[in-house]
């Protein structure tokens, strides 16, 4: 039973070109391992706590834009946290892209007319990274806020938006409705280099998930393979 080899046991690519994207490699994976902590269960490690193969498709950091108001801007700045306890309600609109969230995301942050915080009223102020989702992913726990070196005020995004240098999404600032949106990597990249906060570029993300994923696999099929050999020799740890 032990003996099989491993490559009969775990289908996986045997390169990994520049080309292929991570929901390839999940693809690749998922069919016969389910997950990584699943694997690293299976072969002896202590599992990860961390992404899964599952996760992979959308591993790499994202980015959001949120709204907040005063209890919601308190909550980050005080407590380390965002909350939306409605966010499941129905024709919620801002809502939508709520539940995509994970650890490893960003929160970039509008400030509403009536944060306790007059110098962020209604400003693109600020960044947070994501550390936590809970389960029932009503809350983010959050990092310490990256203040913006050139925030955007409100009454300047329309412009933005017309000379094509801001997506149309951040027309979604200063509405009622709106709590959250996920940001393509054009528009994350466009306000990135307008406040002058700096990251690595989408496409760098995504390759740099992609080798931990991959050293994450090798990792477990090296552990697994010893685990198979002294086995077979009868002297199993």
């Amino acid at each position: 039973m032990y003996s099989m080899n491993i490559s009969q046991r775990l289908v996986v690519p045997t390169c990994v070109s520049a080309r292929l994207s991570l929901r390839g490699l999940r693809n690749c994976l998922v069919v016969r391992l389910s997950s990584l902590d699943t694997l690293r269960r299976a072969s002896g490690l202590r599992p990860s706590g961390g992404s899964n193969v599952e996760d992979a498709g959308e591993f790499p950091m994202n980015s959001f834009l949120v709204q907040v108001s005063l209890e919601g801007y308190d909550t980050i700045m005080n407590n380390r946290h965002y909350a939306n306890l409605k966010w499941k309600q129905k024709n919620k609109k801002g809502n939508e892209h709520h539940s995509m969230v994970k650890p490893g995301d960003r929160l970039v942050v509008y400030c509403a007319s009536k944060v306790s915080n007059e110098t962020h009223r209604m400003l693109l102020a600020f960044s947070v990274a994501v550390s936590s989702v809970s389960a029932d992913r009503t809350t983010f726990e959050v990092g310490e806020p990256q203040f913006f070196q050139n925030p955007l005020k409100l009454k300047d995004i329309p412009d933005y938006i017309e000379k094509g240098k801001l997506d149309k999404c951040f027309g979604y600032c200063g509405k009622e409705w709106f709590n959250i949106t996920k940001l393509e990597p054009t528009a994350e990249q466009q306000l990135f280099d307008l406040v002058g906060l700096q990251i690595p570029p989408y496409q760098a993300r995504q390759q740099t998930a992609l080798r931990r994923v991959w050293r994450a696999v090798l990792a477990a099929v090296r552990h697994l393979r010893r685990r198979f050999q002294r086995r077979d020799r009868g002297g199993e740890a």
